[in-house]
């Protein structure tokens, strides 16, 4: 949904533009993030692993299935038994995935120098080279380090770590985004962000999972059954 893109890309647009290399990244992670919409459902998921510091592992879970459904009244004019009004109604509906799977897999090797993108439902892949700004890029997407766009505004426990709770506001056109992070106090992890539009609650991110074990090593592997996808350009 448009919608959804846009809320994704200010949250981690106003984290991640604001985030530094972290200075001692840890080697070894499992996080799992859930992004909320306001009312509480689960709209989506993901699942970061990090193995010797030289692997990483991106899986993209949808957990909610929209569909369209059309409403069609016609209605005749008494008075006029040849006039008659036709309307329809759109509507869209939302219905939670009992078991979702990740639609889509990324693996970055930077032992490698390859990124494999993985499309679990065909069960093929694309290998591109990995770029080194893109290597960068994936240590800082659950750290922060750099809080010069934000104030802080208090303290809490969350998945037993400490975090403190930061605040930015920016100004988008007519529109007052405020963005809430909670971070862990000593290892700098997002645990949560809160994303707020004039006041109002309009997503979270939160880490339901945060680990420091080393993720199994298959996790950052092409599995056997998986096709390599050739382009014909």
């Amino acid at each position: 949904m448009p919608k959804a893109i846009l809320i994704l890309t200010l949250i981690f647009g106003l984290m991640i533009s604001s985030a530094l290399a972290f200075n001692v990244p840890p080697q070894d992670y499992t996080i799992i993030y859930v992004f909320k919409n306001a009312d509480g459902t689960v709209s989506n998921m993901i699942k970061y692993f990090m193995l010797d510091g030289n692997k990483f592992r991106t899986e993209y879970i949808t957990t909610v299935e929209y569909s369209m459904t059309t409403n069609i009244e016609a209605s005749t004019d008494l008075s006029n038994d040849t006039s008659s009004n036709i309307s329809s109604t759109e509507q869209l509906n939302a219905k939670p995935i009992s078991n979702p799977e990740p639609h889509t897999i990324e693996i970055l090797r930077n032992d490698k120098k390859l990124v494999w993108s993985m499309d679990p439902s065909y069960k093929n892949y694309i290998e591109v080279p990995l770029k080194q700004e893109s290597w960068e890029h994936i240590l800082t997407n659950i750290f922060i380090s750099d809080f010069h766009d934000f104030k802080i505004t208090g303290e809490v426990k969350l998945l037993n770590y400490n975090c403190d709770i930061y605040e930015s506001v920016q100004k988008v056109k007519e529109d007052n985004w405020t963005n809430i992070a909670y971070v862990s106090h000593d290892l700098g992890v997002i645990m949560k962000t809160e994303l707020w539009q004039n006041g109002k609650l309009v997503q979270i991110m939160e880490a339901t999972e945060f680990n420091l074990e080393k993720p199994e090593k298959s996790l950052f592997e092409i599995p056997e059954t998986y096709s390599k996808y050739e382009s014909n350009e």
